[in-house]
């Protein structure tokens, strides 16, 4: 949440747009950040799934070739 609080304050602040360079976006563009934003925790999740799974799975005494 401070990651996104900072990134809006960076674009959307006319003095921190002065001092970054940066300009305000658009709506869509905003929608576009916010999806790329949550990319990688959502892979993060997939991937902690997947492991919690695989060692409950290993863990019940079956032997795996």
């Amino acid at each position: 949440m401070a990651g996104w609080t900072l990134t809006w304050a960076a674009v959307e602040l006319p003095m921190l747009q002065r001092a970054l360079d940066t300009v305000s976006l658009t709506g869509d563009q905003w929608a576009i950040v916010v999806a790329c934003s949550l990319f990688v925790p959502l892979l993060v999740w997939i991937d902690k799934t997947v492991t919690l799974a695989r060692q409950r799975h290993g863990s019940s005494g079956e032997v795996h070739p």
